[in-house]
């Protein structure tokens, strides 16, 4: 038998392996390591002893088996170890220092300061355009106006200092902006609630003011005036947004706002001026003239109308307008669907209106009050503004020589006053031209039984 060789139960098997030994040495048995003892296995009675030859290839092939393992294990080791030092590598390219995150909140955090610049500058420049439309220029004073876009200004100087939406900034000299650090304090908290939804002349808004960290600086009230309270009431009488800014100690500021729409505004009530129903003395002699005008209160938002038939229908107010018929005309001053104001002025021909006889050219008639009544008749003649500083001629004559036989015309001012300047009476006839005077609204005529006031008309 070949020392190489082991024959069990008369079959041929490879070489012996250090398997081999070891099982003999815990089975008593023979086994090669390629059929792991299926066919070749030995009893107590058929053992074969493996020469000292065949155990030392056992032995050496053992310890080639370890080397092997122990270099695999140092790859692995290795292996890690470059693994752990691409993970290092990794990780420093994101998180660390000018890592992709910092760099990527960078970016990020440069966009928003960008943003909020333009949002500031372009506010100045709207500001700055206003005062050009209105013949002025911008002042530092005109930053308190940032605030209507809900930033909070500090100072006014130079650099004048403010926050908006959480960010610092600085307003220099050339009103260039520059956005500073993000302010982390610990905002106050502004609660805002009006008393009542009803619509009344003046709302209560309540005010309360808290913050979780230092206290309460001050609070600045839409007025622009300052309190350290942290709990007040602020009365308002106009329909707009009211804004509130309160400062902590610990540097932390807060803005916020309210809008009030139930305020039932004060207008002063339209104001109808017609002179319809009197001949009004022009620049193109007297007619008779129904021309109308109302003076509404000027406030803002408000739209005024206008109606002449008692209110059937309604017409935008744009200007004076002709009544051609006796009726009631009506005015009213509406905003946001609420009338605020209105009223209104029947117009019809008056019983003193003078009678077209007194200025139809013909010298021969003319108005008297009664020819055989003895008592004192009035009519009027409304002056339009276009012929002041003009003159007029007028003729009055009496029809006999009795002592009652008496007229007069008057100018009426503005102010309710009135003056004659024109009187019949002692002698059978006046003639004469006069200058209309300043503030002078109406002629006024009189006359006693047979006098009469033959003609007015405009000379210039």
């Amino acid at each position: 038998m070949n020392n190489k060789e082991l024959i069990v139960n008369n079959e041929n098997c490879k070489y012996v392996e250090i398997d081999t030994i070891i099982d003999l040495k815990k089975t008593n048995k023979i086994n090669c390591k390629r059929c792991r003892g299926e066919h070749c296995s030995s009893t107590q009675e058929n053992r074969t002893k493996l020469n000292t030859n065949t155990i030392g290839a056992g032995l050496v092939s053992a310890l080639t088996n370890a080397t092997q393992k122990g270099i695999t294990l140092i790859a692995l080791i290795i292996t890690i170890i470059i693994l752990l030092i691409l993970a290092g590598v990794t990780i420093n390219v994101l998180i660390g220092e000018n890592g992709l995150f910092e760099t990527t909140q960078k970016v990020g955090e440069e966009y928003i300061k960008a943003g909020l610049k333009e949002e500031l500058e372009t506010e100045i420049i709207n500001i700055q355009s206003k005062k050009i439309a209105n013949g002025e220029e911008i002042s530092r004073e005109n930053l308190w106006e940032l605030e209507k876009i809900g930033a909070t200004i500090n100072s006014v100087g130079i650099p004048a200092e403010g926050e908006y939406k959480d960010y610092n900034f600085t307003v220099d000299e050339n009103y260039v902006v520059t956005i500073e650090g993000k302010n982390n304090a610990i905002k106050p908290k502004i609660e805002l609630t009006k008393n009542t939804e009803e619509i009344l002349e003046e709302i209560t808004i309540k005010v309360k003011v808290t913050i979780e960290e230092g206290t309460i600086k001050e609070v600045t009230k839409p007025d622009g005036t300052k309190t350290t309270e942290t709990e007040f009431e602020y009365k308002v009488k106009e329909n707009k947004i009211y804004t509130f800014v309160a400062k902590g100690s610990n540097g932390g500021r807060a803005v916020e706002s309210i809008e009030i729409t139930n305020v039932k505004e004060i207008v002063a009530k339209p104001i109808i001026k017609s002179n319809f129903g009197y001949p009004v003395l022009t620049s193109s002699g007297i007619v008779s003239s129904g021309e109308t005008t109302i003076t509404f209160d000027n406030k803002t938002g408000l739209e005024n109308y206008y109606s002449i038939d008692n209110g059937t229908t309604w017409n935008k107010y744009t200007g004076s307008f002709n009544v051609t018929q006796e009726s009631t005309i009506k005015a009213k001053s509406v905003k946001n669907g609420n009338i605020l104001a209105e009223s209104s002025l029947d117009v019809k021909i008056y019983a003193d209106s003078l009678p077209g006889v007194a200025y139809d050219g013909n010298e021969e008639t003319g108005w008297n009050y009664s020819a055989t009544t003895t008592g004192t008749g009035v009519c009027y003649l409304t002056v339009d503004q276009s012929v002041i500083g003009k003159r007029i001629r007028v003729l009055l004559k009496r029809g006999s020589l009795d002592e009652w036989c008496h007229g007069g015309v008057l100018w009426v001012f503005e102010d309710g006053t009135d003056e004659e300047f024109a009187h019949v009476g002692e002698n059978k006839t006046t003639d004469l031209t006069v200058t209309i005077p300043e503030n002078v609204v109406k002629i006024k005529c009189w006359t006693q039984l047979r006098a009469k006031i033959c003609e007015i008309q405009l000379v210039d």
